[in-house]
């Protein structure tokens, strides 16, 4: 799905995700999920991919933004950019372990 698919879909779907219907839950992260999988892979080394490969921090992502959800208030930005921002900092937190690791 493309980009401008994704937000015309989050735009319908995303109040009612906040407002806990589980189904709504699982569209907004599944249809999050492949950018935020492109978003990773693209900022993740070899290094940093050996140690912790892309498809396991976008599903950290994707579990943290399930559990932000219920207290994620549009502020006129993108959920997936929202998102984003979740991926940047769990791809930081996997390059910053992976140093330590590497002597």
């Amino acid at each position: 799905m493309h980009r401008v698919e994704t937000e015309e879909l989050l735009r319908r779907w995303v109040p009612r995700a906040v407002a806990g219907e589980p189904h709504a839950v699982g569209v907004v992260v599944s249809s999050v999920r492949p950018h935020v999988l492109n978003f990773c892979a693209a900022r993740m080394d070899e290094g940093t991919s050996a140690h912790t490969p892309a498809e396991d921090v976008t599903q950290e992502v994707c579990l943290a933004l399930a559990r932000a959800l219920p207290r994620y208030q549009d502020r006129g930005a993108s959920l997936l950019r929202f998102a984003f921002g979740i991926a940047t900092h769990k791809v930081a937190d996997v390059r910053r372990k992976a140093a330590r690791t590497v002597t």
